[in-house]
């Protein structure tokens, strides 16, 4: 595992394409400025305290990051 003081990578996203395939099957296609939300912003409440640790050791900060992780 990467130790929590090395500089982590961040994470860049697109804006999605418009259209039938920008919602499939219900589900909700983020935009880049959805994915590039800091963690302050977003509703947390469901993030066990495993989660929350590994938020904090790789250094975490974005929607977008928790979402598309390295560590699972």
């Amino acid at each position: 595992m990467r130790p929590a003081s090395s500089t982590p990578r961040r994470a860049r996203f697109r804006t999605p394409a418009s259209g039938p395939s920008a919602s499939w099957a219900g589900l909700t296609v983020l935009g880049d400025g959805q994915l590039a939300m800091p963690l302050s912003e977003v509703d947390t409440s469901v993030l066990s305290e495993g989660e929350w640790r590994q938020i904090r050791f790789f250094g975490v900060s974005t929607l977008g990051e928790v979402l598309f992780n390295s560590w699972d």
